[in-house]
């Protein structure tokens, strides 16, 4: 079975409105350290999580929510950021979908579209905890969907 995929539009106004991103599910490997990375740092951020959090992966991300990965010191996320925006590739156009590549820095320019694909990318791999995945701020089209 292929890793999921979503489709992202931009529907903010502003430089970014309108572009269209392909998230892709990290494998299986990758998400499992990239979890066990942040619940690691999440606990030296705030020592008062229970220490069995940081073998729990993905689920414990999702039970503690992706807003306490901001409580990590900054020197610990920064990678990790880093890593959740490597599943995200440009649709440089939007009317040939089979046509994607790596980000390069001009392709977003406004740092809210950073921060509203990082939350995709991490709903993408949380959200078969909550029961499926869907978008809540890609427009209405059905061009946000997620492909399993």
């Amino acid at each position: 079975m292929a890793r999921k995929t979503l489709t992202y539009t931009v529907s903010d106004e502003g430089r970014d409105q309108g572009k269209q991103f392909l998230i892709t599910e990290m494998a299986a490997s990758k998400g499992e350290s990239w979890a066990v990375d942040a619940l690691s740092a999440i606990f030296q951020g705030d020592p008062t999580i229970p220490p069995d959090f940081i073998g729990s992966g993905m689920a414990g991300i999702a039970r503690l929510g992706a807003d306490m990965i901001f409580k990590a010191p900054a020197v610990l996320i920064k990678p990790l950021l880093a890593e959740l925006m490597g599943c995200v590739k440009c649709m440089p156009d939007p009317s040939n979908p089979q046509v994607t590549r790596p980000l390069v820095e001009s392709d977003i320019e406004e740092i809210k579209t950073r921060f509203l694909l990082m939350k995709e990318v991490f709903a993408l791999h949380i959200g078969f905890f909550a029961g499926g995945v869907t978008s809540t701020s890609a427009t209405s089209s059905p061009a946000a969907k997620v492909t399993p």
